[in-house]
């Protein structure tokens, strides 16, 4: 490679989402939220809370994760990750 020559990831600005790079967003936006749901139910289980509340938790949180970003209907079309802590965004065909 020259030095004139663009490096492949110096043309980050013109990348597509592809159909790959989507699935590997709604798989990571579904396990997080999988994960959450599972940490809301033992937690509460540990608590004692009756199941009501314990559903209550599970809708606020998801109404944090849309309010952030991160629910599965956004990343199935390939839209950018905003994960809210870091704000990356990530191309899963580079890695």
């Amino acid at each position: 490679m020259t030095s004139n020559q663009p490096s492949p990831r110096s043309d980050h600005q013109r990348w597509q989402p592809t159909a790959r790079s989507a699935h590997g967003r709604h798989v990571q936006a579904s396990q997080h939220r999988q994960a959450l749901i599972e940490a809301i139910a033992a937690r509460g289980q540990q608590l004692g809370m009756a199941p009501g509340q314990v559903s209550a938790a599970i809708i606020a949180a998801d109404d944090q994760l849309r309010a952030h970003g991160w629910h599965p209907e956004q990343f199935a079309y390939g839209d950018p990750i905003d994960d809210f802590v870091t704000g990356a965004d990530a191309d899963y065909d580079e890695y």
